[in-house]
């Protein structure tokens, strides 16, 4: 029986996880809400992961508005790198495995392409926060953390699309089962799940004819990596 501990089951991918959770045979999950179990606040995380004794905790907490943490860098920090911190902590004090999800914005976006094993060199705050966070995941003897790049709906939600950002990502309805599944055969390391290499454009328009071409100005080239093509584990 495997008994999974969902931190961020109430945000865009946590929601498409719980969907797979509620049709996994052998599986009991918990999946709170950021009030009864909010990551920055550790001792209420460790009364909730003490009294439920989960054997794998789900990491898809936190803060992940690009911009936004470029305008609120310490928030970031504090959701991002000091809630991992403390779950990390957890995990370690009552030996649970911990699946992290992280970004593919861990790299800096050149015109390569990035492997589970390439170097981290974020451009941006968030993606600055996420590789603390997975330098602190690896320390754990048990983990897996997870790039999973995608679009946090199922249909693209605007009305413009960058034709200069290209991408791996797919519609979040088409990872969660992917991600579930790593985790139920007990998969370990760094793993990328990923799509089509393909611009941002293109990708909307699979899911939205009438999505218009932009291209970036140069503020949003500053935080956001033009080329971000991630290879499966070699």
């Amino acid at each position: 029986m495997n008994k999974i501990l969902l931190l961020g089951g109430s945000g865009k991918l946590g929601k498409y996880l719980v969907k797979e959770l509620n049709i996994t045979p052998d599986t009991e999950y918990l999946a709170p809400t950021h009030k009864e179990c909010d990551i920055t606040n550790y001792k209420q995380l460790k009364n909730v992961i003490h009294e439920y004794q989960p054997n794998i905790i789900i990491h898809a907490a936190g803060f992940v508005d690009t911009q936004g943490c470029e305008n609120d860098k310490q928030k970031c920090l504090d959701i991002n790198v000091g809630g991992t911190y403390n779950i990390v902590k957890v995990c370690r004090k009552y030996h649970i495995k911990l699946v992290y999800i992280s970004s593919e914005y861990v790299f800096e976006g050149l015109d390569i392409p990035y492997t589970p094993q390439s170097p981290l060199n974020p451009i941006n705050t968030y993606g600055i926060s996420k590789a603390c966070g997975e330098l602190m995941v690896k320390t754990l003897d048990n983990h897996l953390i997870i790039r999973a790049p995608f679009i946090r709906s199922p249909q693209f939600p605007h009305e413009y699309a960058f034709t200069d950002h290209f991408t791996n990502k797919q519609y979040v309805n088409e990872i969660s089962s992917d991600i579930l599944n790593l985790i139920l055969n007990k998969s370990m390391g760094i793993i990328h799940i990923i799509g089509e290499y393909q611009s941002i454009y293109d990708l909307a328009k699979k899911t939205k004819d009438d999505v218009k071409p932009i291209q970036k100005n140069e503020d949003t080239k500053s935080i956001i990596p033009t080329y971000l093509n991630l290879t499966p584990n070699i």
